[in-house]
């Protein structure tokens, strides 16, 4: 027999074996939707890294979790197609007979939802960067922060610059599960109301010039 005839033989028998695992797809279906998969977890995962804190809404968490269960799933049941099968679906431990590319995302997806780290408090540290001709801002123990949209209290700590007595070096603003920005209004001591911006991912928070306050 011939080296040819072989590997004719050879391909033959894989693509029976692919029919038979996959009768409804043809290996160039498979092969597509492969490559499918790979893409929808490049998305996911640019989204991840671009969006970290929207893991911290239970809901997308989930959802990420499993749309990057199922592209892994299907890209390698279409490229190791082995005929797979449980008599309990994993997750919610039913008495269920499955079998197929099913139980294999299951089980990544039981495996995602165990190592996807839990949402943090959504606090962040900023330093402050002053606008003030002196470069520096007063620290007061009454400073308060309110969102600037409804007047609802921010939650956020003051802390004092060990380098400068009584002046004004970071603050630690918490926020809410899945939010980026907060526009917040700054009250402090003797001085008028200032608007500041703290954004995710950004270590300063920009201080306009405190302008004291009228009699």
């Amino acid at each position: 027999m011939s080296a040819d005839t072989k590997n004719a033989n050879g391909a033959s028998s894989s693509e029976r074996e692919t029919e038979k695992i996959n009768p409804i797809f043809s290996p160039r279906e498979l092969r597509a939707i492969a490559y499918c998969a790979v893409a929808l977890t490049v998305l996911v995962s640019i989204f991840v890294l671009a969006w970290p804190w929207y893991l911290e809404v239970p809901n997308v968490r989930t959802i990420v979790c499993v749309l990057l269960s199922l592209a892994i799933s299907l890209f390698f049941f279409v490229f190791w197609p082995q005929e797979i099968e449980v008599k309990h679906v994993p997750i919610a431990n039913i008495p269920v007979r499955v079998a197929g590319p099913v139980v294999l995302w299951f089980v990544v997806l039981q495996l995602f939802l165990f190592i996807m780290p839990t949402a943090s408090d959504g606090g962040q540290l900023f330093f402050v960067r002053p606008n003030d001709p002196d470069g520096n801002v007063q620290y007061f123990s009454t400073s308060k922060l309110r969102r600037a949209s409804d007047g609802s209290p921010v939650e956020a700590s003051f802390v004092p610059d060990p380098a400068k007595q009584g002046h004004l070096g970071a603050v630690f603003v918490k926020f809410k599960p899945g939010e980026s920005e907060i526009e917040a209004e700054f009250a402090t001591g003797f001085y008028d109301t200032a608007v500041l911006t703290f954004r995710r991912g950004e270590r300063m928070v920009q201080f306009p010039e405190l302008t004291l306050k009228e009699d």
